[in-house]
């Protein structure tokens, strides 16, 4: 990749990373303007690889023409997400399979059911950035980014942004409109699954958040997997598939139920999920994703419609894994 033609290095500029834990990549921001970003299986040609972005970062320095002396801060877009064991022990982040603990087989494995337990039944996963655990993760975090940045920007300032707040600046200030209804959603990102913001300007108020326990993309993982396909990888297989079936041939009840703010999920995630799966069985592969596809469309735009309605706000922003769901969107 080539620089940027004639672009001078400003006296300070952000630089912005995402470690996380199904992929990663870095941003440089001076004025408000994004100089550059690329995501790291750009590089490493991996698909989806996680971890820390240091070619990333060493690409979006050279590309923006931005020296590492007149970067202002660093920031990373996520206080736990991925957890803080991953952050200490890199080499295991990096092998990590997010498919642990969705299989489905009749005696799962020891590691299967420990992942199983830490993404899905402990309090680990639900935890919040603004916790007072999350807080005094603060501190050790600080030490642990640190130690992975290059060094020419290892003793820069950090900052630890909450991971929904990153996926709503991202979308409001890149939307080009001054006030937008910003809907973010994915598996869990800082203990939340889903968020509201009304954002004015340069202020961004959350209205409305939902944990992971009520995760639409997790949901839509569970199924990606039910029908075969890799988890966080090949939904957009399912997005096609769909195309091809009828939801009314699925006579099971869609596990969400939205009324208003309200958003209840009657199924279980991970190992636990098999039970509730079952139901599903016989049915083709190309109804079952009509189902799911139906049911994630009229569950997530009946949570727009009510924060439309609440709002007054016309201009709708989104981000965040969900949303890379194209009919969705």
């Amino acid at each position: 990749m080539k620089p940027l033609p004639s672009v001078r290095s400003p006296s300070s500029a952000i630089l912005g990373i995402f470690d996380g834990a199904h992929d990663a990549g870095a941003c440089v921001v001076a004025g408000g303007r994004i100089l550059a970003a690329v995501n790291e299986e750009r590089l490493t040609r991996v698909k989806l690889q996680n971890g820390m972005p240091l070619r990333s970062v060493a690409e979006v320095l050279h590309l923006s023409g931005v020296r590492a002396r007149d970067i202002e801060a660093v920031a990373f877009g996520s206080t736990l997400t991925p957890q803080i064991y991953l952050r200490a022990l890199r080499f295991a982040q990096k092998r990590l399979k997010l498919e642990e603990g969705y299989f489905f087989t009749a005696h799962p494995t020891l590691l299967q059911r420990l992942t199983d337990y830490v993404q899905f039944a402990s309090s680990i996963t639900a935890m919040r950035s603004d916790s007072f655990l999350a807080r005094a993760e603060v501190a050790a975090l600080n030490l642990l980014l640190r130690k992975d940045l290059p060094a020419a920007v290892r003793w820069k300032p950090i900052r630890i942004v909450d991971h929904h707040l990153a996926h709503a600046a991202a979308a409001h200030f890149t939307s080009g409109q001054r006030a937008t209804l910003c809907i973010t959603a994915d598996g869990v990102g800082d203990g939340h699954s889903m968020t509201v913001c009304e954002c004015r300007g340069r202020d961004i108020q959350r209205l409305w958040q939902i944990g992971p326990h009520q995760s639409f993309a997790w949901f839509y993982a569970l199924i990606t997997i039910y029908l075969g396909f890799m988890p966080y990888r090949h939904e957009g297989k399912v997005v096609g598939l769909a195309g091809h079936g009828d939801p009314a041939k699925v006579r099971v009840p869609f596990p969400f139920a939205v009324n208003g703010a309200d958003v209840r999920y009657a199924w279980r995630f991970g190992l636990a999920a098999r039970e509730f799966l079952a139901q599903l069985d016989g049915h083709s592969r190309e109804d079952v994703a009509a189902w799911l596809q139906a049911g994630t469309e009229r569950c997530v735009t009946a949570v727009v419609r009510h924060w439309l309605q609440k709002t007054g706000l016309c201009d709708v922003t989104l981000a965040g894994g969900l949303f890379a769901n194209v009919k969705l969107n």
